[in-house]
């Protein structure tokens, strides 16, 4: 990270230790050496991007939201900064439907317990995603609605060394139709050095902070350090409810079909 305020190295040496958890944590690290079934690996792949949808698709009116908030607090920069980043990520979430209407037939030529991927996206969001979708609501709402920037870098790092071990891992289980499916998933998630440019922005708004303040930086990183466990305690359900599949334990079309209230 380039960051060179006072403030921006006091926030990162708060998110070192949070980071590393995308390298330790046992149930990720399973996933990305190739530790999964080729079933167990599409069953995760389509549990992670119906989630993915779910959670995407109100990004950018929370962002929005958190600009307008900002603005309102005397944080003009901040605000201009999240309405730009709401405007580039509004349709991120099409990339994981995409990718869920993709795996999904897959799926069904492949397995006897078919699965409906409308039902699968339209699911009851589960413990990690509501949680993850009531801080976005808290950090809107409250004092550091910018600290948004925060969360979008965070997973912005996360999926820059998520995605391309998870290509990788699926091309050699699940072959190069499905490898190249990730592929595009990662083109469109982390598309124009997407990285790069929500680095540059937060650093702006910590820059843009009194170095004094140094407890609204340690709320900003306490935020952004619990959106990425809550986060990857997402990702971890994934990966149990693609297990589920694989087992038989879930089928996928047994769900109440009704439309997620995540916003």
């Amino acid at each position: 990270m380039s960051f060179v305020s006072a403030a921006s190295a006091r926030y990162l040496s708060q998110l070192t230790a949070t980071r590393d958890r995308v390298h330790t944590d046992p149930w990720i690290r399973t996933v990305l050496s190739g530790g999964l079934s080729g079933q167990e690996l599409l069953g995760f792949l389509i549990q992670w991007c119906a989630t993915g949808t779910q959670i995407h698709e109100p990004l950018s009116a929370w962002l929005d939201r958190a600009g307008r908030r900002s603005v309102e607090l005397g944080f003009a920069h901040a605000g201009d900064i999240l309405a730009a980043q709401a405007q580039s990520r509004s349709h991120r979430h099409r990339a994981y439907l995409d990718g869920l209407f993709t795996l999904v037939p897959q799926w069904n030529r492949l397995y006897s317990t078919p699965l409906d991927a409308d039902v699968l996206w339209r699911q009851p969001a589960d413990e990690a995603a509501l949680r993850y979708v009531a801080l976005h609501q808290e950090l809107i709402t409250g004092t550091i609605p910018f600290a948004e920037a925060a969360v979008v870098h965070e997973l912005d790092c996360i999926g820059s060394v998520v995605l391309p071990s998870l290509r990788a891992v699926t091309r050699a289980t699940l072959g190069n139709e499905l490898g190249a499916m990730i592929a595009d998933l990662e083109a469109h998630i982390m598309r124009d050095d997407d990285r790069s440019r929500s680095e540059y922005h937060l650093e702006q708004i910590l820059a843009a902070i009194d170095s004094g303040a140094k407890d609204t930086v340690d709320d900003v990183a306490a935020a952004a350090a619990e959106a990425v466990h809550v986060y990857l305690d997402l990702v971890v359900e994934c990966i149990a409810g693609g297990r589920e599949l694989a087992t038989g334990s879930a089928t996928g079309s047994g769900y109440p079909v009704l439309q997620p209230s995540l916003g």
